[in-house]
């Protein structure tokens, strides 16, 4: 029953048919076949009697029993086959006619499927169809509804909570600078605690940035289809990004094809300077870095490779979630708010650009990218 379940609509019927066809036509065929035995008078009984009322009839019937047998095993015969017969070409007629009825929830589950958080504001056709399949559109459509309205009120909390926040930590922020300043005379205790005080604001601040361009780029920032140099935008971020982890001691090696990508600059710059700065900051200890950038059948492709730890496969996928963090030793060891790699969904799915986070077979964290040439042209 449970291999049952798991089969498609259409071959659920099929099967379903094929069984009752199976069983109808081994019942007619049985039926045929014992009622034409019983049909047939054997020869030996009627032959005697119709001699001994016209012994030289020429007009009476022939009643060999040979001749009788073999039709009896011929009408078998072919009771048999026209049964077979009858049960595979009616469950074939029965899948095509099935698979034709249920074309309409076919394609109701494909524009379903279409549809994302990145397109939540597109909505099902209501073809021609049932009375049913168009109840469920509806209702379907009025679920979609609902969920835009969630997911659009989720995210302008989000950009009001951020904009309320911004303006007291910016004061907050200048208070204790100024503050540092016009106290010369600090003990080295209250010199720590203003320093992780203004540690934890910036971080705080960096939150609150991070999540207004989440908000952005969800909603009101507009997409570009600019034309933007791949291999100096890379170069421009390895040039600010290095010096940051000199201690690190991170070699790093490019190969990068002179390509352009489509689409908003200062959002790509924010991609990538994510991207690359999660491979220095995830990495280790004299580790390496690979970035390559190319064209294959005219799709832009980029690669970035670190060696460090490796990411579980069970966690690969919530990467992408706000605020996750693969274990509490990570959020120790590393700084950050866990808010990196949801910006960096956000804007690629905005610049329609595929994107995959898996480890290779060397034991390294790759990320690759793609711009189809639907895009690039």
């Amino acid at each position: 029953m449970t291999r049952f379940n798991r089969l498609s609509l259409q071959m659920r019927i099929t099967v379903l048919t094929g069984m009752i066809l199976t069983i109808v036509s081994v019942a007619m065929t049985v039926f045929a076949i014992s009622n034409g035995q019983q049909l047939i008078v054997p020869a030996q009984e009627s032959v005697p009697a119709m001699e001994t009322i016209s012994p030289n009839n020429e007009f009476l019937p022939s009643t060999n029993t040979t001749d009788q047998i073999e039709m009896k095993q011929t009408f078998d015969y072919r009771s048999i086959i026209f049964g077979f017969f009858s049960i595979v070409i009616g469950t074939g007629l029965v899948y095509i006619v099935s698979g034709h009825a249920i074309k309409p929830v076919i394609e109701l589950k494909k524009g379903i499927e279409k549809i994302d958080e990145s397109n939540l504001s597109e909505r099902l056709e209501k073809k021609d169809a049932s009375d049913e399949i168009i109840k469920l559109t509806d209702s379907v459509n009025h679920m979609l509804d609902r969920i835009e309205e969630a997911f659009s009120r989720q995210k302008q909390f989000a950009a009001s909570a951020a904009h309320e926040l911004k303006t007291p930590l910016s004061i907050m922020k200048a208070s204790l600078q100024v503050t540092n300043k016009e106290i010369a005379t600090q003990s080295e205790e209250e010199i720590k605690n203003n320093a992780l005080q203004l540690k934890n604001i910036n971080r705080l601040s960096q939150i609150v940035d991070d999540l207004l361009l989440i908000a952005n780029t969800t909603q009101f920032v507009k997409i570009t289809n600019e034309e933007v140099y791949l291999d100096l935008l890379l170069e421009e971020i390895i040039e600010e990004l290095s010096p940051l982890y000199q201690e690190y001691q991170i070699n790093l090696v490019l190969n990068l094809e002179e390509c352009s990508i489509i689409g908003n600059p200062d959002l790509l710059y924010r991609v990538f300077y994510n991207l690359i700065e999660n491979a220095y900051k995830y990495n280790e200890l004299n580790g390496k870095i690979w970035i390559k950038s190319y064209l294959k059948n005219d799709d832009l492709k980029i690669e970035i490779c670190n060696t460090g730890k490796t990411i579980d496969n069970k966690h690969i996928n919530h990467l992408t979630d706000a605020f996750y963090r693969v274990d509490s030793s990570w959020s120790r060891e590393y700084s950050g708010a866990g808010l990196g790699l949801t910006i960096v969904k956000n804007i690629l799915e905005r610049h329609e650009i595929e994107w995959c986070i898996k480890n290779d077979k060397n034991n390294l964290t790759c990320i690759n990218l793609i711009q189809r040439k639907s895009k690039t042209s």
